[in-house]
Parts: structure tokens; C-alpha cells; sequence
């Protein structure tokens, strides 16, 4: 979808990094946490969610747990951190983490703890 609108691997990592806030439905991951798959997340981390998320819940019951468990209200690059410890909610953030040009750059951001490098273009490709 990002390719059609002609953007590059690198910014939709760098867009990616929006995942660090916000909440989701329970509803929109479970098929990452039932049953067993290999995009399964880390393990303590499918458990965790599992609690917060019954497999079988009522629609009306649909939790919101947040995106990030880490930082969950703040925009920062924790996501990144996140992704290449598989402890993400989605299956395309998962996937960013199988490419090796994507998990470089990953990599790099995860340590950008001030944000100057990933901030600026998280910015410009808004």
C-alpha cells in the first residue's frame, strides 16, 4: 500500500514509528496471539496479551490495550526497540523485522534515544 503511494522502504519504517502511541482493539491482533504461529510474539509478551485479551471475547467486550506497553502516551522510537524484540501487536510491524535492510535501520533508530535522527524524518515524511 505505501509502494502504490510512492513511498520508499525508509519512510515507511520511519512512518511505522507512529505505533508507539495510541491504543487498538483487541480484536485487530489476535490472530498474531491465537493459536500458535511463527509471528507469534515473544512469548511473555503473547501471554501478557492474552490475559488482556480473551480469544473468544463478545464484540462489545473488544479491549483497547495500547500499542507500545513500554511508552504507551508518548511518540518516541521505543517502537523500534519493540519491533526487533517482537513485542509488537501487528503482523506488519513483524514483517518489517524479517527484512534486513528495514531491521538496519530499525536497529539505528532504536538507539536514537534523543530522537534527532528519527524525529526530523518522521516530520518531513508527514
Amino acid at each position: 500500500m505505501f509502494k502504490s503511494k510512492n513511498f520508499s522502504l525508509d519512510e515507511l519504517i520511519t512512518l511505522s514509528g507512529a505505533h508507539s502511541i495510541g491504543r487498538v482493539h483487541c480484536s485487530s491482533f489476535t490472530s498474531r496471539i491465537y493459536p500458535y504461529n511463527p509471528s507469534r510474539p515473544d512469548p511473555g509478551f503473547a501471554h501478557a496479551l492474552q490475559r488482556e485479551c480473551p480469544q473468544n471475547a463478545a464484540i462489545n467486550i473488544d479491549c483497547l490495550v495500547p500499542q507500545d506497553h513500554v511508552t504507551p502516551d508518548v511518540l518516541d522510537v521505543q517502537y523500534y526497540t519493540n519491533v526487533l524484540n517482537n513485542r509488537v501487536l501487528f503482523f506488519c510491524d513483524y514483517s518489517l523485522s524479517t527484512d534486513p535492510v528495514a531491521k538496519a535501520t530499525m536497529q539505528l533508530y532504536s538507539t536514537d534515544f534523543e530522537n534527532v535522527l528519527w524525529r526530523p524524518k518522521f516530520i518531513a515524511t508527514m
